[in-house]
């Protein structure tokens, strides 16, 4: 089978989505006999992409914001670029095409040739899902949104809450929910547990939705009872200022430490030196962080929706928070600071699941599945 996959992201250039896509791309290609074309943006001004062995890479020069930030302008570039080049390929060098996020990637279909096309949606592409970013741009793609996601072969949900929403959008659509992945021997997992979690840490983009300021407040709360808690910040976007003020206006600088970003070598070495993860994020369409602080033997705190709701079994491996409260928060953060024993056993029990459950090997297999059911639909 040949498969087109399509994104305007190209790590390390962009978020989440492009390292999915880029792991579920290299997962492929060792565990099946998919040949497999990208069709990506990037920016030559931040420097030369990857290489990518047994791929072939095809890449649309656009302008990004920066980094971690596409941009309307490049999205812009990007499409039309794209539309172009996919145009111009011999439809017979593929028979299938994966879009990542239904818009605005998926309006590349008009250009396809009439192929069967999949969507692997990630959360800002899912209507009535982030509530607090993207809202107007939702609302004003919703119809071409519905088109695309009702004449896909197959979509792809990382997530129940994520499937639940777009059948509710669009009743037709056909979704598979198939979680991410982690490569968990990446990760070098905890040997020693303390009694209690002293040592928080979180890894996510200040972004207001994230909650890493109401994290903050929490964290601060807890000290009241537990002066020895600290909690390590690693990431930045447009929250940080406000979080900064908070820590300094709390006197916190001292056991709440802002690291800014930081490489992702270093992360999967140090992970294991903290007793618990927490990101009480409230539109999480999955959260690969999560499965890396698994992976480090991390026991997690989530907030009880979106992808945290899947991956985190309650009191097994780790914890959810019901409400967008302060309270809800300090509370499940006192049970890992106070309860004897909690750290070490679900930390363990994070560590085996992300093994056992979430290889991208596994996930790999599962996407396979659906390219064949995608093919099969559409040949009827």
């Amino acid at each position: 089978m040949k498969v087109l996959t399509v994104n305007y992201e190209f790590p390390p250039q962009g978020g989440g989505a492009g390292v999915v896509m880029l792991n579920l791309v290299n997962a492929l290609h060792t565990a099946s006999s998919v040949d497999q074309t990208l069709l990506c943006g990037w920016d030559f001004r931040l420097g030369a992409a990857p290489v990518l062995p047994g791929v072939t890479l095809k890449l649309i020069p656009l302008a990004r914001k920066n980094l971690h930030q596409t941009g309307v302008r490049a999205i812009g570039e990007f499409l039309a670029r794209a539309a172009v080049a996919i145009r111009r390929l011999d439809p017979r060098s593929y028979d299938l095409i994966h879009f990542h996020f239904s818009i605005p990637t998926g309006l590349l279909a008009a250009a396809a040739h009439r192929k069967p096309y999949v969507c692997s949606l990630h959360g800002i592409d899912v209507p009535d899902f982030v509530h607090e970013e993207g809202r107007v741009f939702r609302h004003l793609l919703g119809p071409a949104n519905r088109c695309v996601l009702g004449h896909a072969a197959r979509l792809f949900a990382p997530s129940r809450q994520i499937a639940k929403l777009v059948n509710r959008f669009c009743p037709r659509a056909q979704v598979d929910v198939i979680p991410h992945g982690v490569e968990a021997q990446a990760f070098v997992p905890k040997r020693q547990y303390p009694a209690v979690a002293r040592r928080f840490v979180t890894i996510a983009r200040l972004a207001p939705w994230k909650r890493v300021y109401r994290l903050v407040q929490a964290v601060i709360e807890l000290r009241k009872s537990y002066p020895d808690v600290r909690l390590d910040v690693f990431g930045d976007g447009t929250d940080g200022p406000r979080i900064a003020g908070l820590v300094r206006s709390a006197g916190a600088m001292e056991h709440i430490t802002l690291h800014g970003i930081a490489p992702q070598e270093t992360l999967q070495a140090d992970l294991q030196t903290y007793d618990a993860f927490v990101l009480p994020s409230i539109s999480e369409a999955f959260g690969v962080v999560f499965l890396e602080a698994m992976a480090a033997g991390l026991p997690v705190v989530g907030f009880n929706y979106g992808g945290p709701a899947d991956i985190v079994t309650p009191g097994e491996n780790g914890l959810l928070v019901d409400r967008d409260a302060l309270p809800d928060l300090v509370q499940a953060l006192g049970q890992l600071a106070g309860v004897s024993g909690m750290v070490e056993k679900m930390g363990r029990n994070a560590r085996a699941a992300a093994v056992a459950r979430f290889s991208w090997g596994a996930v790999a297999g599962r996407y396979a599945d659906g390219y064949d059911m995608a093919l099969s639909r559409s040949v009827r």
